[in-house]
């Protein structure tokens, strides 16, 4: 057996090993991220898990304003540049109910309204 075969056998197998074991660090494929879920002036409500939370797709994001009733229901979160990236407002649902999330653009003269249902 030549060195040159040789050395590739053991490349092969060294490729192979390092490949199990990278499958077996790997999340399972039952390991799920769930991303937000976005809501834009054509969808104004949604039920909600709490845990979740909800992005409000809007133009311009940091020109927007919000304000939940009741506002212990949901964490908001402001949009606009943030670490180099653009967000979009938010919420967070924290506990059971019906919220009204308020989104008020003043340089635009514009409100949005949104009905969230949160639930267990």
């Amino acid at each position: 057996m030549s060195s040159l075969f040789r050395i590739a056998v053991v490349a092969a197998m060294l490729l192979t090993a390092t490949g199990c074991a990278s499958e077996a660090a790997s999340p399972s494929a039952s390991a799920q991220v769930i991303g937000p879920i976005i809501l834009d002036s054509t969808q104004t409500s949604a039920t909600v898990p709490v845990g979740r939370t909800v992005v409000f797709n809007v133009e311009d994001p940091g020109a927007w304003t919000l304000a939940a009733e009741p506002a212990e229901l949901v964490a908001l979160s402001a949009g606009g540049e943030q670490g180099g990236a653009v967000l979009n407002p938010g919420a967070e649902a924290l506990k059971p109910g019906v919220v009204e999330v308020t989104l008020t653009n003043s340089a635009a003269g514009e409100t949005l309204v949104f009905q969230l249902t949160i639930t267990e």
